[in-house]
């Protein structure tokens, strides 16, 4: 009897240790995250680069509208002025494809659940920024025609991008938040 009791002890062990393994396998990352974590970062220092200057050019058009919609912006002022935010969005919207590439491959990568619900956050803040490029795209054919043609501002039209701007970057903000807090609350070292 005492061999059968020697046997079935280090057979009870193995068997607990995978009944653990298998029920709190599923509460890790699985996966590369070492990789993930390193795409991550590299998707975050491209976005931290291009976000702070979308906001400042954001801001720039935010205060352009508001000039030309009351008349204190010169025509010839204003189609220098968008010819330089144009110029400057599109290098943006080229580094928002930078950033998107990191946060693709992690989503492309197996297991990953924290990671990948972050860089999905990150690429819907991406997105936030292309909208944000169409907004600006949109609204300037709006103003050369009015300086071509000669008529008032459609002071309207004008207060809409911006409000449209402005809520853009409330978007970014709140999501920022949420990224923030999904990387502190599942300890991920980004």
């Amino acid at each position: 009897m005492e061999v059968e009791v020697k046997r079935s002890v280090p057979l009870a062990v193995t068997i607990a240790a995978l009944i653990a393994l298998t029920v709190l396998g599923g509460c890790g990352e699985g996966g590369d995250v070492t990789g993930a974590s390193k795409l991550v970062k590299s998707g975050n220092a491209t976005y931290k680069a291009q976000s702070e200057k979308f906001a400042d050019l954001v801001d720039l058009v935010e205060k352009f509208f508001a000039g030309y919609a009351a008349g204190t912006v010169d025509d010839d002022v204003a189609t220098q002025q968008m010819a330089g935010f144009r110029a400057r969005m599109k290098a943006l919207l080229n580094q928002v494809v930078d950033a998107e590439v990191f946060y693709q491959k992690v989503l492309a990568m197996d297991g990953l659940k924290t990671h990948k619900e972050y860089a999905q956050l990150r690429l819907d803040m991406l997105s936030q920024i292309v909208v944000a490029g169409g907004i600006i795209n949109q609204t300037f054919p709006l103003i050369e025609k009015e300086i071509q043609t000669g008529k008032p501002p459609d002071a309207a039209a004008i207060e809409g991008a911006k409000r449209a701007l402005i809520g853009t970057e409330m978007e970014l903000s709140f999501k920022e938040v949420q990224a923030n807090e999904l990387a502190k609350d599942a300890g991920l070292k980004l």
